[in-house]
């Protein structure tokens, strides 16, 4: 289905460029980033 396909995005996104942060803060605003851009393009 069309949610099992973004949950599967957005995990793939977030453990290939989110695992590559190391700094706290960095990877906090990685993740409100991908956030709204997730919400912004899919809804």
């Amino acid at each position: 289905t069309r949610g099992e396909l973004l949950c599967l995005w957005y995990h793939e996104v977030s453990r290939v460029m989110g695992d590559r942060l190391v700094n706290e803060s960095d990877l906090a605003r990685f993740y409100e980033i991908l956030r709204m851009m997730f919400f912004e393009h899919f809804g």
